[in-house]
């Protein structure tokens, strides 16, 4: 039970929270405090109640029962969405300088042995003073993305606050945010981090789940060209992948060490079936799906079902990795008996296989890539990038005459991460792109620095640009753009071919030409990571906004508005608003422009590394 302060405690006594007083001293160096704990407002705060009594009466603290407007408190401890529950009035609170904290504020403290920063543990209650607000302080808020008074319950603030401890900080201006999406995106996805809190195997064993899902997903329209890659985040299929895709990306960025005793709450976008396969990754390093993949056995959805053609799952996943190999033509190899790559080398040995009639369904693409998978599969060295980018402006400045060809790594190796191919971006500061690229592929293969078509994979896509922007414009005004189902679609001018390097070895290359005023999204949008870019597209969606790779627009009633030549953004209320140092007659720069004006912090390619 607490102590109830002597109210007969003359006023020249010493000050109750002075670190010289003799309850003081028997505490070390914690100061006393006086709390009170709000236990209907904390999950399985009953349960909890008597241990954390226990823990402040040993430091010397005092647990205050009842609270009046004449009792003394330092802090209240309560769960988000406490308003209704306080003793006191959000501005009787903030006039009396009393702290609403959560609970892990408590904890830590108990274990530290010590009073801890309240700052990050901090709920702030600006929010439930409706009618302590003035219409300029709503207004205020309005713009900057906080509801106002009259918004809907829906949308309150602090509902997130319960991910405090994954994000590793709070600030006050998360408490508006309302959707796990956009608070992602405050996120730092980085490998090396995840790494040294202990994490980063647990990713893994993710990511590995997410591929072998993606091998599964075949349909009618999934043939060998769903390989190639339109931009990074090409998936939209809502599948299993997806979910672990944004498993491995809420574990990566997680701040503290994930353990057995995970609760789905504690992570965003974990229900429990995650939640579980996440645990007993972390306690054993697997999972019953994991290893049934791995073994190529059926596996069996969360009922124990078998789920149907999921069979051959490392097999397929191995096929896959082959450019041009897609999950149709794998599932459709595994089911006619072959196991390993060199199966199929012996299958075409028989003869012409390729034929009709031939017993092995397989292009000239893919036997190519099969022919020289020991280049293709292995890293890509910083070597063989310069020599694309050497081979690729050389060719660039024959066939145009210039000079000013703007070229930079993007994909994994522009996040700093292992690559197999190169992926480039090109652009001109001032000349138009239309044309250029049959005449850059023409150059490179008479240089043979190129592999020519029919002799292996090398696609090349053009002349979509001069009508893409009326394209998109129809589709925001339709609303047809906004589920983001198509979120990889877009309509530059690409090659994805086979380069040889001067060492005479076969690398993937892929080159995508855009116009400079494209550049900055064009740059996002091939950097990646996939999963990060769901987040920021799904975002912008929630905000009745369009992203891809050519712009940033919204629709303003039956037009559009491409952001911010011809208006400023939303905010995540709906309403028009412009971020900060922003307004008429200011372009887009970079990629950090564009997160300002989704209203997210801006982010390095290394910090956007979502698996």
């Amino acid at each position: 039970m607490g102590v109830t302060p002597d109210k007969r405690k003359p006023e020249h006594a010493p000050d109750a929270y002075s670190p010289h007083s003799k309850r003081a001293k028997l505490s070390g160096d914690w100061p006393l405090i006086q709390v009170h704990i709000v236990v209907q407002a904390i999950p399985n705060g009953s349960r909890r109640l008597k241990s954390w009594q226990t823990g402040l009466a040993k430091h010397g603290a005092t647990v205050v029962q009842a609270v009046d407007r004449r009792t003394r408190v330092t802090h209240m401890v309560a769960g988000d969405e406490c308003a209704e529950k306080l003793p006191l009035t959000p501005g009787q609170i903030q006039r009396r300088h009393i702290q609403v904290v959560a609970p892990e504020w408590l904890e830590e403290c108990l274990a530290q042995g010590c009073k801890v920063d309240e700052e990050k543990y901090r709920i702030h209650l600006e929010y439930c003073c409706n009618s302590e607000t003035s219409e300029e302080e709503v207004s205020l808020q309005s713009m900057q993305g906080k509801p106002a008074a009259d918004d809907t319950a829906s949308s309150q603030p602090g509902r997130l606050f319960k991910y405090r401890r994954w994000l590793g900080h709070w600030k006050p201006e998360y408490d508006y945010i309302r959707t796990e999406t956009e608070l992602a995106l405050h996120a730092i996805y980085s490998e090396d981090i995840s790494e040294r809190i202990g994490n980063e195997p647990v990713v893994q064993a993710l990511k590995e789940l997410m591929k072998y899902e993606m091998a599964m997903l075949v349909s009618d329209d999934n043939d060998d060209k769903a390989s190639v890659r339109t931009e990074a985040g090409s998936r939209s299929t809502h599948d299993n992948s997806l979910v672990y895709s944004r498993a491995a990306a809420m574990v990566r960025a997680c701040q503290f060490k994930i353990d057995d005793t995970l609760q789905p709450e504690e992570i965003p976008f974990c229900g429990e079936a995650t939640a579980n396969k996440i645990k007993d990754i972390a306690r054993s390093g697997t999972t019953s799906v994991l290893e049934a993949h791995r073994a190529n056995e059926v596996v069996c959805d969360s009922s124990g079902k078998p789920r149907a053609d999921t069979g051959g799952g490392a097999t397929r996943r191995l096929f896959m990795q082959l450019p041009g190999v897609g999950a149709k033509t794998a599932k459709i190899w595994y089911d006619l008996g072959y196991r390993t790559y060199e199966d199929l080398d012996g299958a075409i040995d028989e003869g012409d296989v390729r034929s009709e009639g031939g017993r092995l369904p397989i292009s000239y693409e893919q036997a190519f890539s099969l022919q020289h998978r020991a280049d293709l599969l292995e890293a890509l060295p910083a070597s063989d990038l310069t020599d694309m980018q050497a081979a690729v402006t050389e060719a660039l400045q024959h066939v145009t005459g210039d000079g000013e060809w703007e070229m930079i790594v993007v994909g994994g190796g522009r996040r700093s991460l292992p690559s197999h191919d190169g992926d480039f971006v090109i652009t001109h500061p001032t000349r138009t792109t239309e044309g250029v690229v049959r005449l850059l592929v023409q150059r490179l293969v008479d240089q043979k620095r190129l592999v020519p078509a029919k002799q292996a994979m090398c696609r090349i896509s053009e002349g979509r640009m001069p009508a893409h922007l009326d394209h998109m414009r129809e589709h925001v005004v339709h609303g047809t753009t906004m589920n983001n189902n198509n979120i990889a679609v877009d309509r530059f001018d690409k090659v994805f071919g086979m380069f040889m390097t001067k060492s005479g070895k076969v690398r993937r290359m892929d080159l995508i030409i855009t116009p400079h005023e494209e550049y900055p999204f064009c740059l996002l949008g091939w950097t990646g990571s996939k999963q990060y870019l769901r987040f920021l597209r799904q975002h912008a969606g929630n905000c009745n906004m369009y992203l891809n790779s050519h712009r940033l627009m919204r629709r303003e009633g039956q037009q559009s508005c491409v952001i911010p030549q011809e208006g400023a953004p939303y905010d995540r209320n709906g309403k028009v608003w412009w971020p900060p140092g922003w307004g008429e007659g200011r372009v887009v720069m970079d990629e950090g422009d564009i997160m300002e004006l989704l209203g997210v912090p801006r982010r390095e390619p290394h910090e956007r590394n979502c698996p």
